[in-house]
């Protein structure tokens, strides 16, 4: 990071980085995530209502990618786009932990931020039946099962209720 650092003290180094960065990614994502779920060119195509080369060239570094064609492409995948200005410092963490793994993403019906959500209402709905019976007796240490995936203790509920 020290060294990159160094590199991005340039003004014609850090446009270039940027550049490179959106027209390398970006189509290394579409990738990614058609692979992701099992898809070829042709499934991404048919969602998008677009020929085959074309998918092609979106998931080509070569093709720059208008917002209207990545909006479709969220909208295919089922997930969000996000296009923002950040700091370099955000960009150059982001682009130093760039994985494959790290740029799949899952569909809304999958998107666990939505399902640990849920989890903490169902949490705050199973602590507020619990602190009406509460005694003396439950402690800290007393453990409730929520559902069959986890166990959780009082203080954790009491915690999952200010999410």
């Amino acid at each position: 990071m020290r060294e990159l650092y160094k590199k991005l003290k340039s003004k014609e180094y850090r446009d270039g980085f940027v550049a490179a960065y959106i027209q390398d990614t970006v189509p290394f994502q579409i990738r990614a995530l058609r692979e992701q779920r099992g898809w070829y060119q042709r499934d991404l195509a048919r969602a998008l209502d677009v020929s085959q080369p074309a998918v092609a060239q979106y998931e080509s570094p070569e093709r720059a990618l208008n917002l209207t064609t990545l909006q479709r492409v969220a909208s295919a995948f089922d997930v969000a786009l996000i296009v923002r200005f950040v700091p370099f410092s955000e960009l150059a963490r982001w682009a130093m932990g760039l994985s494959a793994s790290s740029l799949g993403v899952e569909g809304f019906d999958h998107d666990r931020g939505f399902m640990e959500r849920q989890s903490a209402n169902v949490l705050n709905f199973a602590y507020g039946k619990l602190s009406r019976q509460r005694t003396g007796s439950f402690g800290s240490t007393h453990q409730l099962v929520v559902d069959a995936k986890k166990l959780v203790t009082v203080p954790e509920l009491e915690k999952a209720q200010h999410v």
